[in-house]
């Protein structure tokens, strides 16, 4: 782990670094809680990046309703969901370009 540190970042800078990340992961403490989202989840969003996020209660209706991330339901389902969107560049960028 040592050798990947790239040192901390303020705030300010988060932004841009979802934005460069072709898929940021997420995943909540309380998945169970209605609508439960963490900080990453708005930030993330807020920058217009793509996200992978786990099946928060109630968050395939936002997703339905063209929220720009896609949803994984167990722990195999992440990777089979970034080489999908590693190969399809296309259909990344389409969903991180989605629009509520």
């Amino acid at each position: 782990m040592k050798s990947q540190w790239r040192g901390a970042l303020r705030f300010e800078q988060l932004a841009s670094v979802y934005k460069a990340s072709r898929i940021n992961l997420n995943s909540h403490v309380r998945p169970d809680g209605l609508l439960y989202m963490n900080e990453r989840f708005t930030n993330v969003l807020g920058c217009g990046a793509f996200m992978l996020v786990d099946n928060v209660a109630g968050l395939s209706e936002m997703q339905e309703a063209g929220e720009a991330f896609d949803i994984y339901d167990s722990l195999e389902d992440p990777g089979e969901k970034v080489r999908f969107f590693l190969r399809n560049e296309w259909e990344r960028v389409a969903v991180a370009a989605r629009e509520a």
